[in-house]
């Protein structure tokens, strides 16, 4: 994924949660990855830890790190080729890939698994 594209689907950790809930929506993948101050993965907030916020009366004036999950699935840059089947075990339609010191990497998405699957059943 192309730093542009990784942009898309990180916030600090300082985002306000209507930013946030914009970001999503603009990604169209239902998640963003949390980062600290020194850019390092600090959690998850998905569009339905948003929705469990407000529906148990969350208040929408409130940075990301309230709303976060502290401890999002990631796997480490050099496990990179085992990511789908990392996500397919554990449900998950985006995962993170981090170096040693938790900075965002890349980003894999099953989305883009798809896609491939279907693009080279087109060509055989």
């Amino acid at each position: 994924m192309k730093k542009q594209q990784l942009d898309m689907f990180i916030a600090d950790k300082h985002t306000k949660l209507v930013d946030a809930m914009q970001k999503i929506d603009d990604n169209a993948n239902s998640i963003l990855f949390v980062t600290d101050e020194k850019n390092c993965l600090c959690g998850s907030v998905s569009d339905g830890d948003i929705r469990r916020w407000l529906l148990k009366g969350g208040i929408i004036d409130v940075e990301i790190n309230r709303v976060m999950n502290p401890n999002p699935k990631y796997i480490y840059y050099e496990k990179k080729g085992h990511s789908y089947d990392y996500m397919q075990r554990l449900f998950i339609r985006a995962l993170p890939i981090v170096d040693r010191q938790m900075h965002i990497r890349d980003i894999i998405l099953e989305k883009e698994r798809e896609e491939s699957k279907k693009e080279s059943g087109l060509k055989g």
